[in-house]
C-alpha cells in the first residue's frame, strides 16, 4: 500500500464517521 492510497483511505473512513456521527446526532433530536 502505497501513502496516496492510505491517505484516500484514511480521508474516505472520517468521511463516513463524520456522517454516521451526523446522523446519530439527527436521530437525538
Amino acid at each position: 500500500m502505497t501513502d496516496p492510497d492510505l491517505k484516500n483511505a484514511i480521508l474516505r473512513l472520517t468521511d463516513i464517521l463524520a456522517k454516521q456521527q451526523e446522523t446519530l446526532e439527527r436521530l437525538q433530536n
